[in-house]
């Protein structure tokens, strides 16, 4: 399993290893690769953890096989513009496609914190949809478990706590189930 994804995916502010993938990889017993870097986004470069974005982390994957590649749509690309976003993002998964032509790709939606999402977290999740399923890949919506509950949440209230990645890895797994995804 590789996954690539931003800091929510890796799991910003909690002990290593309690991050919603690595609690369903242990749960799973799956043999995860994490790509995940804090700050990335389709566009959004990473600043300081991997300093580049989500299509860098894709090509650093390259000399990998794995079977399941597991994408999550991004917070980080909040300002870009959407036809462009679009474009980049499509590029990135007809990319996945190129690299691990066999593997199962996996797009997750944007994991939003407790507060109402605005608007461009729909237009991700579409643009993330979209590019997902012209690639043969399945999209995941595990919906919004966080909504209205601070106390699952970071000061920022968008990077979950440690309880709050507990309930995203429930939604995540329930979501994946109801999708036919058995990894």
């Amino acid at each position: 399993m590789l996954a690539i994804g931003d800091s929510v995916m890796k799991g910003y502010g909690v002990p290593a290893g309690q991050s919603w993938l690595d609690l369903l990889a242990t749960q799973q017993r799956w043999s995860l690769v994490d790509r995940s870097c804090n700050g990335a986004g389709f566009i959004h470069v990473a600043p300081a953890d991997c300093k580049t974005n989500l299509p860098g982390v894709i090509a650093a994957g390259a000399p990998l096989a794995p079977q399941f590649v597991i994408v999550s749509g991004s917070a980080n690309d909040f300002g870009t513009n959407n036809v462009q976003l679009q474009a980049v993002t499509n590029q990135a998964f007809a990319t996945l496609r190129s690299e691990f032509p066999a593997a199962r790709i996996i797009a997750l939606r944007v994991a939003w914190g407790d507060r109402t999402p605005p608007g461009k977290v729909a237009i991700i999740d579409a643009q993330v949809r979209a590019a997902a399923t012209a690639v043969h890949g399945q999209f995941v919506d595990f919906g919004a478990p966080l909504l209205g509950h601070p106390d699952l949440m970071q000061a920022d209230h968008l990077h979950p706590n440690a309880a709050g990645q507990l309930v995203l890895k429930t939604a995540i797994e329930s979501a994946l189930a109801q999708a036919g995804v058995v990894i």
